[in-house]
């Protein structure tokens, strides 16, 4: 077989000769082909001998050839070498050789020859048939074209014959030579480095330097791109392999022209500024075209301007409002029809018949119009490009309008997807809005009510709380004005109770039953009256005089059920009996009740200078307001209930506490002091103990009388310091059941008071009080003990410690439950101030009862 790598090496050569035809530089191959022609020994041939000296009478004809190139005349031949010998590969019969003999020029005049060697086997005779119909020219080491092919080559650069022999640089634009011959030294020297190379590594070797370039033939729409691709010959020379790109070209223009614009699109720029964007595109990459958009009117009849850019203004300004039609132009016929037009020459068209002298005034001979169509095949307007030449569209310029045509599509389908959006977000935004506002007028609402349910739970008045409510619901409904009404104890008439933005003077009793708010009174329900201004002005507030006011008199039952209309609406005849204060100042009121359980206690009436309707949460926020009320005035009359019945039991407590213990020592005390003198002279030791007995007794009645008094006056608990508290308390129970109550005080870093906030203070001596009377009534104790620390830690923090002790029986703890001995109360009251409490008793060990309290001076418990 053949050696492919030998086979690819061994293509060309070459021979450089001056204007004597003196050899000047030359290839093994050529010399290896002139020996054979002409017949001479191949050592003759050198450099610097001269070709027709060596060539002789054998050469004669051979010579001529050169004499021919040296007048400026290219000559070509081929030989045909049989066997290896010829430069053939490894194993070939015969081998072809092209040889182009070519004028070497400088400056237009001839100063050499040189020849080419190409061999044509079929290595190089493939790799042209692959290149067609790409032009191909095979140049020698000087850049002088040696031979050329390609079915394309004399339309764009002539024939061979006017090509063969000239410099390549020189067939190319003028403005392209200084690049072509950039590119051909490039490869030049990329030969020679290969050379070299290969010299130096002790064989042949080839670094193919290929390079490629763009040039342009022609100008405006009839302009063409071509390709060339430089690569070096084995042994010396260039190929040069042109290709037409403008196709290709044009596709990656519309290509990237279409992604430019996809990028505006993806920016949000105003869509006619986008249309235009894309126009401005299209025409950059098609020169002498002009675009044009028409959108169709949402009727489907009418076209209108989308976006143009080169064409006169004038013109475009006349199209708009364009009527489709069968025969209206390419672009009015393109949206009838749903189809492209092609109007090759405007002036001869027959679809231009009513629009042709427009066009010929600005200069415009041909048009091409795209439909623009939804998927369902609607028209949405037309793409159409201009030129001023007639002229039919090529394959490339079809398929730009087609895609122009999409592209505009894509425009206005994002436009209507942009409004859709834009309107759905105002939407939102719009429902947002109304929400947060509903949220904050419910959270406002909510904190009023919070706000009214705190104010229930509080010891402000019902005045003030009734006031509250009514500011409330005036704030939360929009009134300018209102009042509370409250029933009377008989039923019948209703009483200003609290009124704002009016004179509580204006605001007299209105009878039950009597217009608007007696009215809402008998029915148990809101009324409401829009548009009072309307009549107001010639009502009167009387009734008529053959009529009398329905269901006037006390509520019931049976009055307000026979009130009660649908809607809670009253007619046209009950207008004039609006409260005074209403009368010619508001044009709307509405009169909630105030219900609770099965009583009505009141009214309230709110009112608008406008006329307004409600909304049935209006409504209910309304009735909320009026149940807060009812509630109010429910609590408080139970709050009075309650004290009155606290006060009755206190009264009988305070009675009995007076009989068990102040009366029973002081009749005790009576009894002693009746027999002291006759027991005194009797036995006058008995005597003084029946006299210290005495002094006891009453003792503890006065100490229990101050306890009572106390018992009376709660505040006064607040004022006396808990050391004096406990001492009291202490002496009430000695005197009460002779049981000895030692109290030791104990607060020297205190400096001997313990400063507790009042709560806590009265709190720590409800919890002695308590223990003390357990061991009254249960220990069956001979003494009793109690003590109080207080100490201060190095934070500043008081320690509080009382505890109460006693000798007595005990219980066992596991036995006895929270409930019984009133140790829960004990729990609940310490919890109550911040302490802690501890019970440790068992079976004959007694019982003590430990309480704790940490806290800052005048401050809470921890």
């Amino acid at each position: 077989m053949p050696d492919d790598a030998e086979d690819e090496r061994m293509v060309t050569s070459m021979a450089r000769f001056d204007r004597d035809l003196t050899i000047v530089d030359f290839g093994d191959d050529w010399a290896k082909i002139i020996s054979r022609v002409a017949k001479v020994p191949i050592d003759r041939i050198a450099r610097g001998v001269s070709l027709p000296d060596v060539l002789g009478d054998e050469g004669r004809q051979w010579a001529d050839r050169y004499r021919d190139a040296l007048e400026g005349r290219s000559d070509y031949s081929r030989v045909a070498l049989r066997g290896e010998a010829g430069g053939g590969p490894l194993g070939a019969t015969a081998t072809s050789w092209d040889l182009y003999a070519l004028p070497l020029t400088l400056d237009e005049h001839v100063v050499g020859v040189v020849e080419l060697a190409v061999r044509a086997d079929r290595t190089v005779e493939a790799a042209i048939l692959a290149s067609l119909p790409d032009m191909c020219f095979v140049l020698s080491y000087d850049g002088i074209v040696a031979g050329c092919h390609g079915s394309s080559l004399p339309e764009i650069f002539g024939g061979p014959d006017k090509l063969i022999g000239r410099p390549f640089a020189e067939i190319a634009p003028e403005s392209e030579r200084r690049r072509i011959r950039a590119a051909l030294d490039r490869v030049a020297r990329g030969a020679r480095a290969g050379d070299e190379a290969g010299r130096a590594g002790g064989g042949d070797s080839t670094i193919e330097t290929a390079t490629s370039l763009e040039f342009v033939v022609g100008r405006g729409a009839s302009s063409q791109v071509f390709e060339a691709r430089f690569a070096p010959l084995p042994s010396g020379g260039t190929i040069v392999v042109v290709r037409d790109v403008t196709e290709a070209k044009r596709a990656l223009a519309i290509q990237s022209g279409q992604n430019r614009f996809l990028e505006l699109l993806a920016k949000g720029g105003a869509f006619e500024e986008t249309l235009t964007s894309l126009i401005r595109i299209l025409e950059e990459q098609s020169p002498g075209m002009s675009a044009l958009i028409l959108l169709l009117d949402p009727d489907g009849r009418r076209l209108r301007v989308g976006a143009s850019a080169t064409l006169p203004r004038e013109y475009v300004d006349s199209l708009d409002g364009l009527v489709i039609g069968p025969a209206v132009g390419s672009c009015g016929t393109a949206a009838f029809t749903g189809e492209r037009v092609i109007a090759l020459d405007i002036m001869t068209d027959r679809r231009w018949d009513g629009l042709r002298e427009l066009a010929a005034k600005y200069g415009l001979r041909a048009c091409w119009s795209q439909p623009v169509v939804d998927d369902d095949g609607v028209v949405m307007g037309t793409f159409a490009m201009y030129y001023r030449t007639p002229r039919s569209p090529l394959p490339v310029e079809l398929k730009a309008i087609e895609t122009a045509a999409r592209l505009v599509r894509v425009a206005i389908e994002q436009r209507h997807a942009r409004e859709g959006v834009e309107a759905a977000y105002e939407q939102l935004e719009r429902r947002i809005e109304e929400r947060t506002r509903e949220i904050e007028r419910r959270r406002r609402v909510a904190e009023g009510l919070r706000e009214i349910l705190g104010s229930l739970n509080s010891a402000r008045s019902l005045e003030d709380i009734l006031d509250l409510i009514l500011e409330q619901a005036e704030e939360f409904l929009g009134a300018e004005a209102g009042a509370l009404y409250r029933l009377d104890p008989r039923g019948d008439m209703l009483d200003v109770a609290a009124a704002r933005g009016l004179a509580e003077a204006t605001c007299g009793p209105i009878e039950v039953g009597a217009g608007v708010v007696g009215w809402a009174v008998m029915a148990r329900r809101p009324v409401v009256v829009s548009g009072v201004g309307a009549v107001g002005g010639s009502q009167t507030r009387q009734p008529p005089a053959n009529r009398a006011p329905a269901g006037r008199g006390r509520i019931g039952k049976a009055s307000a059920a026979g009130l009660t209309q649908p809607g809670g609406r009253l007619d046209r005849s009950q207008w004039d009996e609006l409260p005074d204060w209403a009368m010619g100042r508001f044009r709307s009121l509405m009169a909630v009740p105030l219900v609770g359980k099965d009583r009505v206690y009141g009214v309230i009436a709110l009112c608008f200078s406008e006329s307004r309707g409600f909304s049935h949460e209006e409504l209910k926020l309304a009735m909320s307001f009026g149940d807060q009320a009812a509630l109010a005035i429910e609590n408080a009359e139970l709050r009075a209930k309650a004290e009155e019945s606290a006060a009755a039991a206190e009264r009988s407590r305070l009675a009995r506490d007076l009989h068990d213990a102040v009366t029973q020592t002081l009749f005790s005390a009576s009894l002693i002091a009746e027999v002291l003198p006759r027991l005194w002279k009797q036995n006058e030791e008995e005597g003084l103990r029946r006299l210290d007995e005495l002094r006891r007794l009453t003792r503890g009645a006065l100490a229990e009388m101050r306890s009572l008094l106390l018992e009376l006056r709660p505040a006064t608990l607040m004022e006396v310091g808990l050391e004096d508290l406990l001492r009291q308390l202490a002496e009430a129970m000695t005197g009460r059941a002779g049981i000895p109550v030692h109290v030791e005080l104990g607060g020297a870093s205190c400096g001997g008071v313990c400063a507790l906030p009042p709560q806590a203070r009265v709190g720590l001596y409800r919890i002695a009080q308590e223990s003390l009377s357990n061991v009254v009534k249960h220990s069956g104790a001979s003494e009793a003990w109690v003590s109080l620390t207080c100490s201060e830690n190095q934070s500043g923090a008081m320690q509080i410690e009382l505890r109460v002790l006693d000798n007595g029986r005990g219980f066992d703890q596991d036995v006895v439950s929270p409930e019984h001995l009133g140790l829960r109360i004990m729990q609940e009251r310490a919890a109550a101030i911040g302490a802690r409490i501890w019970v440790d008793s068992s079976m004959g060990r007694g019982t003590e009862i430990v309480v704790a309290w940490s806290g800052l001076r005048g401050g809470e418990g921890n």
